[in-house]
């Protein structure tokens, strides 16, 4: 039989960097391309990866994983970013969005606008810098600003002016590297993992939350400027926080008879619950951004002084942009600007502000005129009665218990657990666990690439502090240890760190971004056939790394931690048997605990009438049961591995038997204590669902597996050595 060569030789002979690749990876797609030893997932698990990637919170930790595929700054490319261009440009002019506004720091506005003309295009055009990126309700993130953008700039089209804070120059993290350990204890059964506080720090991230406030005319703000009973503020200033009170705003109704007592001095600084309307957000939130709209234009008293300051501030806005737009003159723009533009126009006039054009300064007067209602931020078919207020806010929000973890493997589990660092189990090098996760969950998932990952980023633990050792006397041996190490896992990306640092002035500057980032950087791609790849089989793989384990004297060792008994005293357990603590890259996913009612009927003592299902429809469901990994092993131990095995394959969705079984629990005297039923084993085989649709599947290919019977020959012949299978034969076959 002749072997098929799939063999990128193409792909080899154009980038003979990845010869040592068994497929082409531009051929996998986004997202399978980021994980390493894809060859050693399956397949239902990469699906999961794709689908988490997505979920990933930008987290306060983040950073470059310490075993990377090469395509994480690929993958950058297509990250939030309002700023890039398409071409060079020359900036005409930056314009703050809010700009010294009394209280507030101008380096607090939470966008500025820059209008520039293109190089090549000539057309004026713009884009915004802005603070922050909102996405849905609760998530975002704080941009990056990496230069100034100042008036008569010449901006290239690949500077990068802001960009995420999960891109550093050439590294992009969308996780974090945590020392991983796999036990088997009662924190980490089925999907639950066990976390240390320090990872939970890493895992942190920012809440980011809107919240529209409409504000009637009866309604008398309550001032919350401590300093000042005549400078009224209504609420904190951008760039300021609430205080632990948790109070954004507050207001009181008012009517005529009560009016002298509601806004006298003393009164206006003490809230009463009772009566008093209170705006509460979470105690520290930081306001980063406030939009207004006020019905009329104008404000009646100085109660409403600080709403009066942020409106004058976005006349003066969108003024500045409309004077811009006047001096262009005849220079052609962009779409975008256009539209700029008109929404200058739409607001200036609206709020009867008087606008000039032309060279003779005529004054505005076409169809964009003075509007008579002002619709709201909600985007209701209602107008604004008086003053309405959109303000975001943002806050820390902590990792607890609840919270879901993933990998890149498709792993994922819920924190059930946050420790203490110096309290998380502990190797005999010294080395804390941030995360302990069940080693069942990778061999019943088919997910064997985090082992993988694990194992090496043990060792190099191990090397790296053999290397920083070194580097105090010799720069050139402590590059010599790397580079040996490097040549152990990868032989091509060893060749390449060792012409991308030819001069000792590079060599240091590598080692101490190692130092600093407390890994060594290892490029594995998806495809890379040496550790865990295909072509030594995962099993040769396994001793490979373990004769590296002992070559760089990183053998396992026994794990320690401490518990605590019933009185909170610190009791110390040790593993019985030895194995690693190592990095492994992990995200933390938006999947936000939070409490809330399952529905109508748990809200009150009445049931709440609803459309049956098929649970009511049947005594017994006719679905087979699925069991978890402590079920699993918990029967295994009981009934046996034969008997567990036929369980959950050919005795699992028979459904002859499936009514067998009830005919005899439903008949029998002894329906929990069942010793036999009239069925055979060839019954069960031949009504089993699963195989049905096996059959099915395959029929449609033209190929007969149910009548086909395979011999101890035809497995023989398949399982022959290479010599009867050679990929080039001479006799011309």
């Amino acid at each position: 039989m002749k072997k098929i060569d799939f063999t990128p030789k193409e792909y080899h002979k154009n980038f003979p960097y990845g010869n040592d690749q068994t497929t082409d990876p531009r051929l996998v797609g986004w997202p399978s391309c980021l994980s390493p030893f894809l060859s050693t997932v399956s397949g239902p698990r990469v699906e999961m990866f794709a689908s988490h990637i997505k979920q990933a919170m930008v987290t306060k930790g983040t950073e470059m994983p310490a075993i990377f595929s090469g395509f994480e700054m690929e993958s950058a490319k297509y990250t939030f970013n309002e700023t890039r261009r398409k071409e060079d440009v020359i900036v005409l002019a930056v314009i703050p969005r809010y700009a010294n506004i009394r209280g507030m720091n101008n380096g607090d506005s939470p966008w500025s606008t820059v209008i520039y003309e293109g190089c090549d295009s000539k057309k004026v055009g713009y884009f915004n810098i802005p603070s922050y990126f909102l996405g849905n309700n609760g998530f975002g993130w704080d941009y990056k600003k990496l230069i100034p953008v100042t008036e008569g700039m010449f901006l290239p089209k690949e500077e990068t002016v802001a960009c995420s804070p999960a891109i550093s120059g050439n590294e992009y993290g969308y996780g974090v590297n945590l020392n991983t350990v796999y036990l088997s204890v009662q924190e980490v059964i089925e999907d639950s993992i066990w976390i240390s506080d320090r990872a939970a720090e890493k895992f942190s991230s920012t809440e980011y939350r809107t919240m529209v406030i409409d504000l009637s005319r009866d309604m008398q703000p309550l001032n919350r400027n401590k300093n000042s009973d005549d400078d009224v503020k209504i609420f904190p200033d951008i760039g300021e926080c609430v205080g632990d009170d948790g109070i954004l705003a507050a207001f009181r109704p008012t009517n005529i008879k009560t009016w002298p007592a509601d806004i006298g001095s003393k009164n206006r600084n003490q809230i009463n619950s009772i009566s008093d309307k209170v705006f509460r957000i979470k105690p520290g939130s930081q306001i980063i951004n406030m939009e207004f709209i006020i019905r009329g234009g104008t404000v009646p008293n100085c109660n409403y002084s600080q709403v009066e300051r942020y409106h004058e501030a976005t006349i003066e806005y969108w003024n500045k942009i409309y004077q811009i737009y006047r001096t262009v003159g005849s220079k052609p723009i962009t779409r975008e600007f256009n539209t700029l533009v008109t929404h200058a126009i739409c607001f200036l006039r609206g709020y009867g502000v008087p606008l000039y054009h032309g060279k003779n300064n005529e004054l505005v007067t076409d169809s964009l005129s003075r509007r008579a209602e002002f619709k709201g931020f909600e985007k209701s078919n209602y107008p604004v009665d008086f003053i309405q207020v959109e303000i975001t806010y943002k806050t820390k929000r902590e990792v607890k218990i609840g919270f879901k973890v993933t990998d890149r493997c498709g792993g994922k589990g819920i924190v059930s657990k946050i420790t203490p660092l110096e309290e998380m189990p502990r190797d005999e090098y010294g080395n804390y666990a941030d995360i302990v996760i069940d080693p069942n969950a990778v061999t019943n998932r088919l997910n064997a690439a985090q082992f993988w990952e694990q194992c090496i980023n043990h060792i190099s633990e191990i090397v790296k502090r053999k290397v920083l050792a070194t580097m105090e006397v010799s720069i050139e041996d402590a590059f010599e240890i790397l580079l040996e190490w490097l040549s152990d896992v990868r032989v091509n990306y060893a060749n390449l760190v060792r012409e991308t640092y030819p001069t000792l002035e590079d060599k240091k500057g590598f080692l101490m971004w190692i130092k600093n980032k407390d890994f060594i950087p290892i490029h594995i791609p998806p495809f890379y056939q040496g550790i865990g790849g295909e072509e030594k089989g995962n099993l040769d793989s396994l001793k490979r790394v373990r004769e590296l384990a002992r070559k760089w004297e990183a053998e396992p060792t026994h794990i320690s931690w401490i518990e605590r008994d019933e009185n909170n005293l610190p009791i110390t357990i040790k593993t019985k048997c030895k194995t690693i603590i190592g990095k492994k890259y992990v995200m933390c996913l938006e999947k936000i605990p939070h409490p809330h009612a399952p529905g109508p009927s748990r809200l009150s003592q009445f049931g709440s009438p609803g459309k049956p299902s098929g649970k009511e429809d049947k005594a017994v469901s006719e679905n087979p049961v699925r069991m978890g990994e402590d079920e699993v092993r918990i029967m295994t131990g009981v009934l046996g591995a034969k008997t567990m095995e036929n369980l959950m394959t050919i005795l699992g969705t028979s459904k002859k038997g499936f009514d067998e079984f009830l005919d005899n629990s439903f008949n029998s005297p002894t329906p929990t204590a069942l010793e036999k039923m009239n069925i055979s084993y060839q019954e069960l085989v031949d009504s089993n669902g699963t195989l049905g649709i096996f059959h099915h599947i395959n029929r449609t290919l033209g190929i007969d597996t149910k009548h086909t019977e395979v011999t101890q020959e035809d497995i023989d012949f398949l399982l022959k050595g290479e010599e009867d299978n050679d990929p080039n034969p001479t006799d011309g076959s």
